[in-house]
C-alpha cells in the first residue's frame, strides 16, 4: 500500500514541476514582451519629439525670416516652409499655434506711401510698403487703438479706429482702397477650419478699380462667385497640391488675373488676398498668406 502511495505522490510531483515550469516560461516570455513593449514605445516616444522640435524649429525660422524681412523693409517678401514632410497629426494638433488673440496688418492700398503701423500708442511696424504684412501680434481681448501714419510722420495719421479683439480670435487689419479715401477693412481668420489632409481658402477683394470678380477653375467652373471690392469670402476647401486657379470678372469669360501653379499644403488655411489696379500701376497681383 505504502509503495502505491509512494509512486502517486511521485506521479504528482512530477506533474507539479512540469506545471512550475510552464508557469516560469510563461512568465519570462511575459516579462520579454513587456520589455519590447516599453522599448518601442520609448522609441516611438523620442521620433514623436523629434517631429515636435522640426515643427517647432521651423516655425521659429519662418517668424525670424519674416522679422528680417520686414526691418529691411521688404514687408511683401513671402517666406513659406513647406510642410508635406511633417506627419499630418503634428500638423494637426501639435503645431505651435498662436492661442492668444492675435492681430496682424496688411498695406493693400495702391497709391498709399509706406506707412508705419502703431496699436496702443506703440509702434509696431515700421516702413512697411505695398502688399507688406505683419506677423501675427498678440493682444489682449478687448478694445485696442490703432493708428497708420505715412512713414517718418507721427501726426494726422491716415487711419485712426477703435479695434475690438474678441478672446482666442485671429484678425487681418487692411488697410484698403485708395489713400484719399483709405479705410481699415478687419479680416476675421480661422485658421484651424480645415478638414484633416486638405487645405483651406478664402478669397479677399482688395482691388479699389477691379469690377465684382469670380473665382474659377481654368475650365470656367466657378468656385467663389461675385466678390466686390473690400469683400471677404466663405472658406473653401482645396485638395493639397499645386493648382490653378484664375480671377475673372464676375459672370464673364475674360481673365483679370492668373493664379498659376499655386501650392496648397495639407491642413493649412490660407487667403488669398487680390490687390493693386486693374491696366493700371501697380498691377493687379495676388498675395497668398497662410493664417497663423
Amino acid at each position: 500500500m505504502s509503495d502505491r502511495y509512494a509512486a502517486a505522490y511521485e506521479r504528482v510531483a512530477d506533474e507539479v514541476e512540469k506545471l512550475v515550469s510552464v508557469v516560469r516560461d510563461s512568465q519570462e516570455q511575459q516579462q520579454k514582451f513587456l520589455e519590447e513593449a516599453c522599448r518601442l514605445l520609448h522609441e516611438q516616444g523620442a521620433e514623436v519629439e523629434a517631429w515636435r522640435e522640426k515643427v517647432v524649429s521651423q516655425s521659429e525660422l519662418m517668424a525670424k525670416l519674416e522679422e528680417i524681412a520686414q526691418l529691411m523693409g521688404k514687408g511683401n517678401v513671402q517666406v513659406q516652409v513647406s510642410t508635406t514632410d511633417v506627419p499630418v497629426d503634428l500638423l494637426d494638433d501639435q503645431r505651435p499655434q498662436v492661442k492668444e488673440t492675435a492681430v496682424r496688418f496688411l498695406h493693400a492700398s495702391p497709391d498709399a506711401p509706406n506707412v508705419s503701423i502703431f496699436v496702443d500708442g506703440r509702434k509696431v511696424a515700421s516702413d512697411v510698403e505695398f502688399q507688406g504684412v505683419s506677423p501675427y501680434l498678440p493682444l489682449a481681448p478687448g478694445p485696442h487703438r490703432v493708428q497708420v501714419f505715412p512713414f517718418g510722420v507721427s501726426t494726422a495719421p491716415i487711419i485712426d479706429t477703435t479695434l475690438d479683439v474678441k478672446k482666442n480670435t485671429h484678425y487681418t487689419v487692411v488697410a484698403a482702397g485708395y489713400a484719399r479715401e483709405i479705410q481699415p477693412l478687419v479680416v476675421r481668420d480661422a485658421p484651424r477650419g480645415a478638414k484633416p489632409g486638405f487645405a483651406r481658402l478664402k478669397v479677399v477683394h482688395l482691388s479699389p478699380n477691379a469690377p465684382a470678380v469670380d473665382v474659377t477653375l481654368p475650365n470656367g467652373k466657378v468656385l467663389l462667385g461675385h466678390l466686390t471690392f473690400r469683400e471677404v469670402s466663405q472658406y473653401l476647401q482645396v485638395t493639397p497640391g499645386v493648382r490653378d486657379l484664375q480671377v475673372r470678372s464676375a459672370g464673364q469669360q475674360n481673365v483679370v488675373l492668373d493664379l498659376k501653379a499655386t501650392r496648397f499644403d495639407p491642413n493649412v488655411t490660407y487667403t488669398v488676398y487680390v490687390t493693386g489696379n486693374v491696366n493700371g500701376e501697380p498691377a493687379l497681383a495676388p498675395l497668398l498668406l497662410p493664417e497663423a
